[in-house]
């Protein structure tokens, strides 16, 4: 290390005292405060910080292990301390490390450069250890970023809003909470990396729409939170909401499918609300049907890009139903709307899965199974009742609806 280490050397006596600091700061080239008590040393440090701490094991009243002890209580990150003694004692040495000591120099015989090294050791050691810690926490928030929505895992904001509400902190931020109930359907109906998809359309929408200091992240598998820090936003909280609302409300493509998110946001505001990280986000969460919103909550009206949903499939949402429809498509034939039982049959007759044949013409159908699977790309389809049994290729798959064309000259 070149730069000069700014040392704090506590010592009662006088004497010693002034004969080490000039030592110190003639050969050591360091920056040196003489302080004559604990009492010194507490007053001066809650003002000017310090590369390191010499201090003399014997202390009056107290011995250096005890004011260590206070030193490490008091600061976040407190100085390397390295102790004096007279004593020279092997036991008090080993006291000294297990207090979290970084050194020991003992006054006898005492050697400037030993003292020097094991002062400009400790800080080196000291830096070594921050910028380590550094690395490690730039790592972990690596980890606890998810790469592919942009947003921090659930873990992070925890963590951040615990940061915010420590004791004794009174910073004023708003918590905003957004729920998306239709996730849990998208992935009942087209299965879990559908519902994934879309959860990664979503927030890539909801990054759009953040300032820049607003920190954005996952809870749970159907929402997201999003801290506010930003003095001027919580002028006027609830407009921002709105605004993020209004911008949020909109359809995703998934294939075939579109579907058409209503998320649910809400609000909370550090103190006002609470001074919890859970708390907040409780109160944030939007109420859910039927239930008293305790802050503000907004039920978002439904729109498909830059245009209304139409009004039937308005009424689906509001009736509680799907929120997927299948893409409009053009015909060549006419379909006939029926419900037939009909079994899928995998493999000559290994596998027969159980279906429901909705639509069909004279070139295929359209199948609907209990439960999502991945269908192979060809099959047998045998319509009870029927005495039918065509082999048909898989044209595409929403969830439990399949498409199939029959093949041309297959029994």
């Amino acid at each position: 290390m070149d730069r000069d280490i700014g040392l704090a050397v506590v010592d009662d006596d006088p004497l010693f005292l002034d004969y080490v600091s000039n030592l110190l700061a003639l050969q050591g080239g360091m920056r040196v405060t003489c302080l004559e008590s604990e009492t010194a040393l507490f007053e001066t440090l809650g003002q000017e910080p310090f590369d390191c701490i010499l201090m003399d094991y014997d202390l009056g009243q107290n011995n250096g292990l005890s004011v260590a002890e206070r030193v490490n209580a008091m600061l976040s990150d407190p100085p390397p301390i390295v102790m004096l003694t007279g004593g020279g004692s092997e036991r008090t040495a080993v006291k000294a490390f297990r207090s979290g000591f970084s050194d020991y120099v003992s006054k006898r015989d005492l050697k400037v450069t030993e003292l020097v090294g094991a002062v400009r050791g400790a800080v080196d050691r000291h830096e070594a250890a921050r910028g380590a810690r550094a690395r490690t926490e730039a790592l972990q928030e690596r980890l606890e970023f998810n790469a592919t929505t942009g947003l921090y895992d659930q873990r992070f904001m925890q963590a951040r809003l615990a940061d915010f509400t420590a004791p004794g902190a009174a910073r004023r931020f708003a918590v905003i909470v957004i729920d998306i109930g239709e996730l849990a359907t998208v992935r009942a109906e087209l299965g879990y990396m559908a519902g994934q998809r879309l959860s990664n359309a979503f927030a890539a929408e909801l990054r759009n729409h953040l300032s820049a200091g607003d920190i954005a992240g996952h809870l749970g598998e159907d929402g997201f939170v999003v801290i506010v820090d930003r003095p001027a936003a919580l002028t006027d909280v609830d407009t921002m909401v709105q605004r993020l609302r209004q911008a949020l409300t909109r359809g995703f493509t998934l294939d075939r499918a579109q579907v058409h998110l209503a998320p649910q946001i809400g609000v909370a505001l550090h103190p006002d609300t609470g001074t919890r990280g859970d708390g907040l986000i409780a109160a944030a969460r939007p109420a859910t049907s039927g239930e008293a919103a305790t802050v503000t909550a907004f039920s978002a009206t439904t729109t498909v890009g830059d245009g209304a949903i139409a009004p039937a499939a308005r009424a689906e949402a509001q009736a509680g139903q799907t929120p997927i429809t299948q893409a409009t498509e053009r015909r060549k034939e006419r379909r006939q709307r029926v419900l037939r039982q009909a079994k899928i049959l995998i493999n000559g007759q290994s596998t027969i899965i159980d279906c429901n044949v909705r639509d069909l013409t004279a070139s295929g159908a359209r199948l609907r199974v209990g439960s999502y699977f991945a269908v192979p790309a060809e099959f047998d389809l045998a319509i009870v009742g029927t005495g039918m049994t065509r082999r048909v290729t898989t044209r595409w798959q929403i969830g439990r609806d399949i498409g199939v064309e029959f093949v041309v000259g297959a029994a």
